[in-house]
């Protein structure tokens, strides 16, 4: 099968990653960016074409299947990439090509009803991250992100890192960043010496991970109660970070349910903590810190068995016959 994969960026979804994971089942697959990646993460896959060029168009329309990962990429990066700027037309061009609709972005709360409306014309499959599942259709199935598992990280002991990677500044409230910042300063003081702590942003894709690897415990998403430009408090859950970190041994705590169980893949083995609980489970894993090692060695099992780059593609290979 001919496969095009239209990422808004490299990072949403692991594009890079995925596009590997359909070309070792054996699909023809295109990966097209719609804007080139501050993290470097696209330089990773050599096979790169970029929206908007000749390449790109041509790939898209040569494929019998289309997988966009981000709204962006079907609301925004197809028309450019291929020129068909009318609604209808447009419209028409998506159904005959089939194929699926990855949410990884936050894109789809900035305008929720342009978002249903773009999903509901396209026909597409719909899978999302878990921590945008509640801002989907009902029918969005869970989508996981695929991600690389290193071996078992061999950590030195005392003192306990543990780290939070903020995203996005506009994501700051959603993640807590600045609520996460106070507990950490607060244990630093009472566990002075025992415990380092390390904000992850800024990286490119590749040192991300390296810094996860140095990492017992990461805290991914504490968001703050607020409404953010109108949109509704974000929910919480697990996203792309969370699981990067625990195929990198990490413990990783966060907020929200860590479901959905669809039948086919359990939750993942995170550790649930709200704004309430954040700093006691954080405590508990300073003071036990083989707990922190088991919970990440649980993470990287998990991930080893539903993130690997070829068990996301064959889900992805599922929703597209």
């Amino acid at each position: 099968m001919k496969i095009a994969i239209l990422a808004y960026l490299a990072t949403y979804g692991n594009s890079p990653l995925l596009a590997a994971g359909l070309a070792g089942r054996g699909h023809d697959v295109s990966l097209i960016i719609a804007e080139r990646d501050a993290y470097g993460f696209c330089d990773e896959f050599a096979e790169t074409l970029y929206a908007g060029g000749p390449d790109a168009r041509k790939a898209i329309e040569a494929a019998d299947r289309i997988v966009f990962v981000a709204m962006p990429a079907l609301t925004m990066a197809l028309p450019r990439a291929t020129g068909k700027a009318n609604g209808e037309q447009l419209e028409r061009f998506v159904r005959q090509k089939g194929g699926a609709i990855l949410i990884t972005s936050s894109h789809v709360l900035r305008d929720p009803q342009r978002a249903a409306d773009a999903i509901g014309a396209s026909g597409l499959a719909v899978l999302a991250m878990a921590d945008k599942l509640e801002y989907c259709p009902p029918a969005a199935g869970v989508y996981w992100p695929p991600a690389e598992p290193g071996p078992a990280a061999t950590r030195p002991g005392p003192p306990v890192t543990i780290g939070h990677a903020p995203g996005k500044r506009s994501r700051l409230e959603w993640k807590g960043t600045g609520f996460v910042e106070g507990v950490f300063e607060e244990m630093a003081a009472k566990y002075d010496g025992r415990l380092r702590t390390e904000i992850i942003t800024g990286l490119s894709h590749e040192a991300a991970g390296l810094a996860f690897r140095s990492l017992d415990v990461l805290v991914d998403q504490c968001p703050e109660p607020v409404e953010v430009d109108g949109r509704r408090p974000w929910a919480g859950r697990l996203g792309k970070s969370g699981v990067e970190a625990m195929a990198a041994g990490c413990a990783v705590v966060t907020a929200g349910e860590l479901g959905p169980d669809d039948g086919k893949i359990p939750p993942p083995p995170a550790i649930a903590a709200g704004r309430d609980e954040l700093a006691d489970v954080l405590e508990q894993l300073i003071r036990n810190p083989a707990d922190a090692a088991a919970a990440g060695e649980r993470g990287r099992r998990w991930t080893e068995k539903y993130c690997t780059p070829a068990a996301v593609a064959e889900r992805i290979e599922a929703v597209l016959r």
